[in-house]
C-alpha cells in the first residue's frame, strides 16, 4: 500500500501542508508506508520533506505518463484540484478528507459561480456526491464543526464521520513558569492569503485596546503586508505588532516557548502553541469582524476535536473574555493550563492512532468515481470552465 496525494502544488506553508508532512513522516517511520506526491517540485511539502530527509516519490505532470499505480494504493483528496482528471484512470481507492467544509460542499461547482453566483444545479449535484461518498465510506471530516457544516448542507439524516487531524507533539516544550515582565506577549499563527485568517486578529486588537497594560502581538505568517493593511486601523496605542516570517518546525516552537505568554489561533496553528508549552486558546475564523461580545475557549475545552468554526453574529458565545484568559495565563494556573493543552493534543491528535484509522478506512470509491461527480473534470466542461474562470 502507498498513500498518494494529488495536487500538491502550494508553495506556502499552511495547515494542509503541515498535515501532509506529518502524515507522510509518521506513515513512513512507524508503519513503513511509502508516499507519492503528485504536483510541483516547488511545493512547500516537497521542500519540507527534503529538509527532514523523509523518503517520498514526486510525480510531476510531465512524469505522470510513466507512473504505475496499484489496486491497494490510497489516494487522499482534501479538495478538488486539476489533478483529479489526470489520475482518473489509475487504480486504487479514493478518500476525501474534509479539512474545510467548503472544499467539500462546493466540490461539484465548476466555475459557473464566477458569472452567475451559487448554482442550484451544482448544489444538487454536490448533495448527491456527498450522499454517495458517505455510502461508499469515502468521506471524512476533520472535526465536529466541519461535519456539522457538511451535514447541514446535505440535509436529512446524514452523519459525516470525523477523523481528527494528526499532529506530531513529540517535540514538546516544557511550560515555563510565570515571569514578571513589563509587556505581555500574545502570539497568533496564520497564512496571509485568506482574509478569514486575518479578521480574527482585528478582534484581538480591539479587545487588547480595552485592557490596561502593555502588549505585543507576535504574528507568524508568510507575508506581513495583508495583515498590516487589515489590522493597523484597529490597533490600540498599548499594543505593538511584530511579524515573524517563514518560521516553522522546531524554530517556531522555540520562539513561541520563549516569547509567548498566551497563544491564540485556529486549526493546526493552535496545536503548535500547545506543543510549545504555551497556554493556548481557540479563536474562530470569520468572513466578517467578530462581534464585541465574542468569547474565546481554551483548547482543552473544545468538543469533537473542533479547532475553529466559521461564525457569524450570535446572541451568546460561550467562553471567556480575553482579559480573563490573560489573567489566568499570568497566574499560578499558567503551567496547569499549558499542560492541559498539550495533553489535549496528545489525546485527540495522536498521529499513530489517526494514521492507522485513515489507512483502515474501507473506501469503495475510485478516482474515476469522483470524476463522474466533478463537472470540472469532464472533458466537455473543461474548456468552458477555463473561459468562465478567466478574469
Amino acid at each position: 500500500m502507498r498513500m498518494l496525494f494529488p495536487g500538491i502544488t502550494h508553495a506556502r506553508p499552511g495547515g494542509a501542508e503541515t498535515l501532509v508532512v506529518d502524515l507522510i513522516r509518521h506513515a513512513h517511520a512507524v508503519l513503513g508506508i511509502p508516499a507519492v506526491l503528485m504536483g510541483s517540485r516547488d511545493a512547500f511539502v516537497v521542500r519540507r520533506l527534503n529538509e527532514l530527509a523523509v523518503p517520498h516519490t514526486l510525480v510531476t505532470e510531465d512524469g505522470l505518463h510513466g507512473f504505475r499505480a496499484d489496486r491497494d494504493d490510497l489516494y487522499l483528496h482534501f479538495g478538488r484540484t486539476p489533478w483529479l482528471p489526470r489520475v482518473a484512470h489509475l487504480p486504487g481507492r479514493a478518500l476525501v478528507w474534509g479539512i474545510l467544509d467548503t472544499l467539500v460542499t462546493a466540490w461539484s461547482h465548476f466555475g459557473e459561480r464566477h458569472l452567475f453566483g451559487r448554482s442550484p444545479l451544482a448544489d444538487a449535484l454536490n448533495r448527491g456526491l456527498i450522499r454517495r461518498l458517505l455510502r461508499g465510506r469515502a468521506l471524512l471530516a476533520m472535526d465536529g464543526a466541519t461535519a456539522d457544516a457538511i451535514d447541514g448542507f446535505v440535509g436529512g439524516d446524514v452523519q459525516t464521520p470525523i477523523l481528527a487531524l494528526p499532529f506530531d507533539g513529540s517535540d514538546r516544550r516544557a511550560p515555563r513558569a510565570v515571569t514578571s515582565r513589563p509587556v505581555t506577549v500574545l502570539s497568533y499563527i496564520g497564512r496571509s492569503d485568506n482574509a478569514w485568517k486575518i479578521r480574527p486578529v482585528r478582534r484581538l486588537l480591539r479587545d487588547l485596546a480595552q485592557i490596561d497594560g502593555r502588549f505585543e502581538l507576535d504574528v507568524y505568517t508568510d507575508d506581513a503586508g495583508p495583515y498590516a493593511a487589515m489590522i493597523e486601523a484597529v490597533r490600540g496605542a498599548n499594543t505593538d505588532v511584530h511579524y515573524h516570517l517563514g518560521l516553522y518546525g522546531a524554530a517556531l516552537r522555540d520562539r513561541l516557548s520563549e516569547r509567548s505568554d498566551l497563544h491564540l489561533s485556529m486549526g493546526l496553528a493552535a496545536l503548535e502553541g500547545a506543543v510549545a508549552g504555551v497556554p493556548t486558546a481557540l479563536i474562530d475564523p470569520t468572513h466578517a469582524d467578530l462581534p464585541d461580545h465574542y468569547r474565546y475557549r481554551w483548547l482543552h475545552e473544545t468538543e469533537r476535536c473542533t479547532l475553529g468554526r466559521f461564525v457569524h453574529d450570535a446572541p451568546v458565545f460561550p467562553g471567556h473574555t480575553l482579559s480573563a484568559l490573560l489573567q489566568a495565563a499570568s497566574s499560578d494556573r499558567r503551567v496547569a493550563l499549558a499542560t492541559q493543552g498539550a495533553a489535549h493534543v496528545a489525546t485527540h491528535h495522536d498521529p499513530d492512532t489517526i494514521v492507522r484509522q485513515l489507512l483502515d478506512t474501507p473506501s469503495t470509491w475510485t478516482n474515476r468515481d469522483l470524476c463522474r461527480w466533478t463537472p470540472a473534470a469532464w472533458s466537455t466542461v473543461r474548456p468552458f470552465r477555463r473561459s468562465v474562470a478567466a478574469p
